[in-house]
């Protein structure tokens, strides 16, 4: 469990649930564009916080090495023999993909 707020990522996706609802309520469009901008940033910044946690707690890094976005893991492909399952994974801002060992 992280130690501090920041290390938490649902502390970053919460604010961006709340930077959503305030769009909502909104009346002016370029208020209300920006503030759905500032909630995907949020995401985007819970989203490295979760890969950075789970590097921390020794696990693959999902952060794509290339533009820093947060990568998903797109497939995993099934041990083979006396080989370790493996993971690929993509980065949907520039399309960079990797594969790695899954973890133990």
């Amino acid at each position: 469990m992280p130690n501090r707020t920041v290390d938490d990522p649902k502390h970053w996706h919460d604010r961006a649930a709340k930077m959503r609802a305030f769009a909502a309520d909104m009346s002016a469009p370029a208020l209300r564009c920006v503030t759905l901008k500032l909630a995907d940033e949020y995401d985007k910044l819970g989203d490295l916080v979760a890969s950075f946690v789970a590097e921390q707690r020794g696990g693959p890094s999902t952060v794509c090495p290339n533009c820093c976005m947060p990568m998903k893991l797109a497939q995993s492909i099934p041990q083979l023999g006396g080989l370790r399952e493996l993971h690929h994974y993509d980065c949907h801002s520039c399309g960079v993909g990797y594969t790695v060992e899954a973890p133990a």
